[in-house]
């Protein structure tokens, strides 16, 4: 018998005892990518770090490679702003965004293409330019 994504993900994450709670209330493969903490919680899953680790995976197990759009999605992606639009400085291993230079709708990005750190704060006037 061929294992279903979701049981591959809880033996992953060493939770396959929950395998029944998901069983019992018909939840399949197909809506992994919906299930809130509530939901998790209303199964009976109590532990905080559990349903951490089952969100994070079922978010991981149902993304959708760049420019491959869900068949279901209809509208379009909100794209991040461009990077040269930014100033922004990198230390202990995070940047902070110091600047904006765009206009219009902000999307901020979780990192820049040069440089493979995670855009982790926020100056307090970065955008105080666009008001």
């Amino acid at each position: 018998m061929k294992s279903s994504t979701l049981e591959n993900l809880l033996v992953n994450e060493l939770l396959q005892h929950l395998l029944p709670l998901f069983t019992e209330e018909g939840v399949t493969d197909s809506i992994l990518g919906d299930l809130t903490d509530s939901d998790l919680r209303e199964l009976g899953i109590e532990k905080l770090g559990e349903r951490r680790r089952l969100l994070r995976a079922f978010s991981q197990a149902c993304e959708v490679p760049p420019n491959k759009p869900r068949e279901t999605d209809s509208k379009p992606s909100i794209k991040t702003s461009p990077q040269e639009d930014f100033t922004y400085s990198a230390a202990n291993g995070e940047i902070m965004i110091t600047g904006y230079r765009g206009r219009g709708h902000v999307v901020i990005p979780d990192k820049f293409d040069d440089l493979p750190l995670p855009v982790r704060r926020i100056g307090d006037a970065a955008f105080k330019k666009m008001a």
